[in-house]
């Protein structure tokens, strides 16, 4: 009875744990996809910078996540799935939510309430496809 409980324990916390690590988000397509990219294919990752070379965007993707590297790993595979090999960070904030589960009175004995806080990330990233500038690169 013992290990069946506790295994019951390890797999909720292990959902728990997949849960917290995981980013959620959405795309606007802005511009024309492109063929998606293999999971070797490099991506740039610019942070609060323009990029030193001409982009076209394919799109907007706003992102909520724990962990910087959660959001980027998001962003990345939006940027894959739509042929981008460029991601620029536009925007980035912070987002707390508080949580309240009041406390119980039974008979004589009440316990007190349980307040917790979640404090995550929320970013607007644009991803774009470099643009092969066909005058210069025929000069060199």
């Amino acid at each position: 009875m013992f290990l069946k409980n506790r295994n019951r324990v390890f797999s909720g916390a292990f959902f728990v744990f997949v849960l917290a690590n995981c980013a959620t988000g959405n795309l606007t397509i802005t511009g024309k996809p492109y063929p998606a990219l293999s999971e070797v294919d490099p991506i740039d990752v610019i942070l609060r910078a323009a990029p030193d070379y001409q982009v076209e965007q394919i799109g907007i993707v706003e992102v909520k996540c724990g962990e910087m590297s959660d959001c980027i790993e998001y962003v990345k595979e939006k940027a894959r799935e739509n042929g981008a090999d460029v991601m620029i960070l536009a925007q980035s904030g912070t987002v707390t939510s508080v949580q309240y589960r009041p406390g119980m009175n039974v008979g004589n004995t009440s316990t007190p309430g349980h307040m917790s806080t979640t404090t995550d990330q929320i970013q607007t990233w644009e991803i774009s496809k470099k643009v092969k500038n066909t005058v210069l690169d025929s000069k060199r």
